[in-house]
């Protein structure tokens, strides 16, 4: 497993949850959670962790024991990173970037074609016109950003 999107709903991660998922990179939190246990993703090589709670969800000592969180990157909601920098665990990442709140375009059918690239550089889709396919997140084509809900 290399990326685990929790879904929407869900409110808590408990203690060593994906303890010992070494290939797990990227990690999507919905904005429903609330707590994060100890050594939830211990063992894991995550580079990437999109929180989308609005208020930082609680987190014990060594949530992230494994990450490497000068180059992680933790993207927020916008308008969010001061929480973030000053909140439990969540202050130990260096890089906090933040989601884009508004779309800047509608994608359809009569879009232009071009590569589709998720926030961490990866290819999705190789002259797509449309976002037909793609898991929500937020998204990159042609240097503008696109969301996926």
């Amino acid at each position: 497993m290399t990326s685990v999107t929790i879904p929407e709903g869900v409110t808590s991660i408990e203690i060593h949850a994906f303890d010992g998922c070494k290939g797990l990179t990227s990690v999507t939190i919905p904005s429903s959670m609330t707590y994060i246990s100890g050594f939830a993703f211990k063992s894991s090589t995550i580079k990437e962790i999109v929180c989308n709670a609005t208020t930082p969800p609680a987190c014990v000592s060594k949530t992230f024991s494994d990450a490497t969180k000068e180059t992680c990157i933790l993207m927020v909601p916008e308008g969010t990173e001061a929480l973030y920098k000053e909140a439990r665990e969540w202050k130990d990442f260096l890089v906090i970037e933040s989601i884009p709140s508004a779309i800047e375009q509608v994608a359809g059918s009569t879009a232009v074609a071009g590569d589709i690239y998720d926030l961490s550089g990866r290819l999705m889709k190789t002259q797509a016109e449309g976002m037909d396919g793609l898991a929500p997140g937020v998204y990159v084509k042609n240097g503008k950003k696109y969301i996926v809900k």
